[in-house]
């Protein structure tokens, strides 16, 4: 593998990883308002980490999933919890009802439009870089005018292997 392949295969991961991680942000939402259902944070009381725990089988301060509806009194929400499948994990989902008693506060998870802008940014920036460098190597000739090597520059798009 060339050093450019490599460099840009390190680069995609790193940038992937912070895609999915970096744009996003965490609002608090009062609990005396009406919460609208989305993709949410729920942090628990002492009394709550023990209700889930008796639901889901272990002890979680706090949950990540989506509040799917609420009223004055109680809280929905729908968590992920796994379960095995007859070829590996599989992911199966838990409604839950929790008292608001039970919840010290909540965060929607939120789309941050400038993170989101500068990540895209960045990203289309290093791939632009990394195109030139890969087609603007050296081709092979001296300073002297002299020949020396190919008069072009080749990079494998698509690689194919058969056996």
């Amino acid at each position: 593998m060339t050093r450019a392949a490599h460099t840009f295969r390190v680069l995609a991961v790193g940038t992937g990883c912070f895609v999915l991680a970096g744009c996003f942000t965490l609002s608090p939402i009062r609990l005396d308002s009406e919460i609208e259902p989305g993709r949410s944070r729920v942090h628990l009381t002492d009394a709550g980490v023990t209700r889930v725990a008796e639901v889901l089988g272990e002890r979680v301060r706090v949950l990540d999933g989506e509040v799917t509806r609420s009223t004055a009194n109680e809280i929905v929400v729908l968590v992920p919890s796994s379960g095995s499948a007859a070829f590996g994990e599989q992911v199966l989902y838990q409604e839950l009802r929790l008292p608001k008693d039970d919840v010290t506060s909540i965060e929607r998870r939120q789309l941050n439009k400038l993170r989101t802008g500068l990540t895209v940014g960045g990203v289309a920036a290093a791939t632009g870089f990394l195109l030139y460098k890969a087609f603007s190597g050296k081709t092979g000739s001296s300073p002297d005018g002299g020949g020396g090597g190919p008069s072009e520059s080749r990079v494998p798009l698509l690689r194919i292997f058969m056996r």
